[in-house]
């Protein structure tokens, strides 16, 4: 559930997100989404969680957030799934987008890095993502372990769903929060796309 406080607006447009579930990290240590309010099969689906709760996690992946035993990562390992992690975005509209931020750790000494490429795809109706994906590239940092936010433009491409597809740089991705720069498209976007839908049924 999302809650508006102090009046302040929230317009991110974000209503579900459908993702891998988080992985273990040795004894007692879960990287899980342990807030998401989906449904959970080791796939999470449909649900808000960690993801989009406007908190970021400690520098130091190991500490609790806010002393309330919420860890504040999600957290993926590469040897258990030997490909990117995908994260599937819907939102309330066709939207245009001008930009994603994702929040990531860099603790490299852990074998924790920021991923080394992002694709990020778009969809109208959230089963075809077409045209080219636009793929940003990260510069390796084993300098610095601070935690940060990564931002990547996205040309105002429009879609009504957004995926990212993480590919790993360590043995570890963990990310903590992902923000959307976009603003709504008039309708008639939309409904020229769904137009096109119904009369390209009408040939199969």
């Amino acid at each position: 559930m999302r809650v508006e406080l102090y009046g302040c607006y929230w317009s991110d447009g974000v209503v579900s997100y459908s993702m891998p579930q988080g992985d273990k990290r040795g004894n007692g240590w879960e990287f899980f989404d342990a807030t998401y309010d989906g449904h959970w099969d080791g796939e999470l689906r449909r649900g808000l969680g960690q993801l989009t709760d406007g908190r970021t996690g400690p520098d130091n992946f190991k500490m609790y957030h806010d002393n309330d035993r919420a860890q504040g990562w999600v957290g993926w390992r590469n040897d258990s799934r030997n490909q990117p992690v995908e994260i599937k975005f819907e939102f309330d509209k066709v939207r245009e987008f001008s930009a994603v931020h994702i929040y990531c750790n860099n603790e490299f000494t852990r074998g924790v890095q920021v991923f080394s490429q992002v694709d990020t795809l778009f969809s109208i109706g959230g089963k075809y993502y077409t045209g080219e994906p636009i793929t940003y590239t990260y510069m390796e940092d084993k300098i610095f372990e601070t935690s940060r936010n990564i931002t990547i433009k996205l040309h105002h491409r429009v879609g009504k769903f957004v995926k990212l597809r993480l590919h790993f740089s360590d043995r570890w991705i963990m990310v903590s929060e992902v923000t959307f720069d976009s603003g709504k498209t008039i309708n008639h976007i939309q409904d020229m796309y769904l137009h096109r839908v119904k009369t390209a049924n009408l040939y199969f």
